[in-house]
């Protein structure tokens, strides 16, 4: 009896060790995950205030400011993603772990918006997020405007920023929503050339927080202008001090025309060249612009009464550190120049090659007052990779014209050998193609001397726009009642080709992607097709043609019932029907 007393206690030691022990364990645990950050539900993140809507609202759908007073920081540290790159095959990210504050911001979908604080700029960060990518990046970092495209916007200001600097444990916030400006067109005021005007903060066409490129939220001043698309130039009268301004050139809607320039105090008389279009002018006060005296002239010239180097046909010019250039396109850059003239119902090729150490590469056609008619950008995958790039000059006209060419890259230090040819459409090559027949298969090699350079046209387009083709012309005859079949071998996995009846005649052109393409010929005379093989297919492949006789069925021989009588001269005939298929 006393034995089963105690096995008693014991066990009822041994049941309160069971039920206290996972106890003891998991708050163990619980204290290692908090200790070395491991775990599921140490880490929190700003999902996690969104989700217990611990975030700040702010409306800014009514188009009014809001200020918000005495904002603090969150009592608990929250993992934030500082900077994020999305690479191909190696996706980089950053995250912090501090306290802060979390706005989530209702706007207009598009509408652009400034945040302002009483915080000294350098002693914080604005980090903005999408809803979607909360914890894995961030849509734009460190930038008091927002533009996002999304209805909904978050931003989180940390409490330390990156100087480990103090920052106040209270704050105050505005955000500022930004005003088109065409709703202060009647407040804009005239401006002609050779007009001083002097910046005035009092003025009535000083217009406060609106958006002239929907990037920035600004004050400025607006005028109307009755400017020509082209290029000004723009002198600095009077300089009182340390100013920086930035004008955007706006059209009749008051919408932003791609192009803006920004002006400091270098220099009491400084002149610059700048795009307007008939519209209005929108100058930034990007700081201590009052006071400053401007006025614009019509001194930029023309390309025409410029001294642009012309080109001579068929030679290849080196550019060199030396070379001049001018500001030209919508955004101003300087490009350099070259003129080309192209005789009447002519078109000629421009060539443009072996840019190398340079980005945001372009060649474009620009019309007198320097505009882009149009342009096409360089693809290069490496800084030595050999590039050529090709422009179309199309001169329809019954007169010789002069084309202007210019040639940009974003850094300025770009070599390059531009160039220009003849070049017509494929018609004009007949002579040139290349003849095949049953007995002389046709192989080409790479950059094969029998390529032919001439113009395609792109019918994606009204009216349909002149574009540079290379490759492989064939030909070869199809005697009458006889069907042929063209085949084209190559190693790659794809093969692009066409076919034609007249070179002449774009409808006769067949489209083939198969490697081989058959041709009836039901008719009593011979014919003549052409085969147009692309650059890219032709290289390193084979064409190939085979002849076989088509006749009808009224032309086989008729075996009557009852007749049984075998000739020694009979003939086995393969032949095509006329649907192309071999019986």
């Amino acid at each position: 009896m006393q034995k089963w007393k105690v096995c008693k206690k014991l066990m009822a030691v041994i049941l309160t060790l069971c039920m206290v022990l996972p106890l003891i364990s998991n708050q163990y645990l619980v204290v290692r995950a908090e200790e070395t950050g491991t775990g599921t539900t140490d880490t929190k993140k700003l999902s996690d205030l969104i989700a217990a809507s611990d975030y700040v609202p702010v409306d800014l759908t009514k188009g009014e400011d809001v200020t918000l007073t005495d904002r603090t920081w969150t009592t608990d540290s929250y993992e934030y993603v500082t900077s994020y790159y999305q690479g191909s095959n190696n996706p980089q990210k950053q995250t912090k772990t501090d306290r802060g504050t979390l706005y989530r911001i209702r706007k207009l979908e598009g509408e652009t918006f400034r945040v302002e604080t009483d915080l000294e700029s350098e002693l914080f960060e604005l980090l903005w997020y999408e809803e979607d990518h909360i914890d894995d990046g961030y849509s734009q970092g460190n930038s008091k405007n927002n533009n996002s495209q999304k209805d909904t916007i978050y931003l989180w200001i940390p409490r330390e920023n990156p100087y480990g600097d103090e920052i106040p444990e209270s704050y105050t916030i505005t955000f500022t929503p930004g005003k088109k400006i065409s709703e202060y067109k009647d407040k804009a005021a005239d401006i002609t050339l050779n007009q001083t005007i002097t910046f005035d903060t009092n003025a009535d066409n000083y217009i406060k927080d609106v958006s002239p490129d929907n990037r920035d939220v600004c004050d400025g001043w607006l005028y109307k202008s009755s400017f020509e698309s082209g290029y000004y130039t723009l002198n600095l009268d009077n300089n009182s001090g340390n100013f920086q301004i930035e004008v955007f050139p706006l059209n009749q809607e008051g919408q932003y025309q791609c192009t803006s320039e920004r002006y400091t105090d270098e220099s009491n008389s400084q002149e610059e060249q700048l795009l307007f279009e008939n519209g209005y002018i929108f100058i930034m006060n990007v700081a201590n612009a009052e006071n400053v005296s401007i006025s614009l002239v019509d001194t930029a010239k023309k390309l025409s009464e410029l001294t642009i180097p012309e080109l001579a046909k068929g030679e290849s010019y080196t550019s060199t550190s030396e070379d001049s250039s001018w500001k030209a396109g919508a955004y101003g850059y300087q490009q350099r120049i070259y003129k080309i003239p192209v005789a009447a119902g002519k078109m000629a090729s421009v060539s443009v090659k072996n840019m190398n150490d340079s980005s945001g590469q372009t060649i474009a056609v620009l019309d007198e007052n320097r505009m882009e008619l149009e342009g096409k950008d360089f693809s290069i995958s490496d800084s030595t990779s050999n590039v050529e790039q090709y422009l179309i000059l199309n001169n329809d006209t019954n007169t010789e014209k002069v084309y202007y060419v210019g040639v940009y890259a974003m850094d300025g230090t770009e070599t390059y050998t531009i160039s220009y040819e003849d070049i017509a459409t494929i018609d004009a090559y007949a002579e040139k193609a290349v003849s095949l027949t049953e007995e002389t298969p046709i192989t080409f090699a790479e950059n094969d001397a029998r390529l032919i350079k001439c113009v395609s046209f792109d019918y994606g387009y009204t009216p349909a726009r002149p574009c540079y083709t290379e490759g492989a012309l064939v030909t070869f005859d199809v005697p009458a009642k006889t069907s042929a079949t063209f085949k084209l071998a190559n190693d790659s996995s794809y093969i692009d080709y066409s076919v034609y009846t007249d070179l002449e005649d774009e409808e006769s052109r067949q489209t083939v992607g198969t490697a081989s393409y058959t041709i009836g010929n039901s008719s009593d005379e011979e014919k003549t097709y052409y085969v147009w093989i692309p650059e890219e297919y032709s290289a390193g492949a084979t064409a190939s043609v085979k002849e076989t006789k088509t006749i009808s069925y009224t032309e086989v021989p008729e075996l009557k019932m009852g007749e049984n009588t075998i000739t020694t001269d009979a003939q086995v005939v393969s032949y095509m029907n006329l649907s192309g298929k071999e019986d």
